[in-house]
């Protein structure tokens, strides 16, 4: 909330009709809210899900935007997401002290709806490869690399000619993680807040 009324402060005292910036490179940054579905997992015979408390999030990018509308980029991204608990089907609800982090590495597209505004909502999404590692109390951890892919929605706010700041909400996922014998789902939602500048 805190953050959202700085965001709006920072709306309103900016002058009307900032363009956005022209072609060329940029640096940015998120930082945000992650909260992790419920990982389910089969390991015959026991099946079930784990279930995460919120987590936290963070990125950087590298990109280049090209006209008004397109950009494209390559993101370096962290999230943690600790564990709440282990249901299964045998033994039921077991709280479990864990962690899962992951680390990311994507190539980012977005495209921006009203380029020319101080105010602009964009779509984009992106696809690479993830790191994961998975933590759980008295069973140790484990690294897996897997496919990763996110979409994105946000609203973009010109701050000046060559800053903006955005909020975006992304869905992030992976390919099953491998845990041991068993195969672990993980998807994220994620509420971020960036800040890019263009040179």
């Amino acid at each position: 909330m805190r953050a959202g009324l700085v965001l709006l402060a920072l709306v309103l005292t900016i002058e009307v009709g900032i363009s956005t910036a022209a072609a060329g490179l940029y640096i940015s940054g998120n930082t945000g809210y992650v909260s992790a579905k419920d990982a389910r997992f089969e390991d015959s015979p026991a099946k079930g899900k784990v279930k995460f408390d919120p987590g936290s999030g963070i990125s950087a990018a590298l990109g280049y935007r090209s006209g008004d509308r397109l950009r494209t980029e390559i993101e370096a991204a962290f999230r943690q997401t600790p564990v709440d608990c282990v249901r299964t089907n045998s033994v039921g609800v077991a709280t479990v002290e864990g962690e899962f982090s992951t680390f990311s590495l994507l190539a980012n597209a977005f495209y921006h709806l009203l380029p020319e505004q101080t105010v602009s909502p964009f779509i984009g999404g992106g696809l690479g490869g993830a790191k994961v590692e998975t933590r759980f109390q008295g069973d140790g951890s484990e690294d897996d690399l897997v496919f990763a892919y996110q979409l994105a929605v946000g609203i973009d706010f010109a701050v000046s000619q060559k800053g903006n700041i955005d909020l975006q909400y992304r869905f992030f996922a992976t390919s099953e993680i491998e845990h041991g014998s068993t195969d672990l789902e993980y998807t994220t939602h994620n509420l971020l807040l960036g800040f890019r500048y263009h040179f």
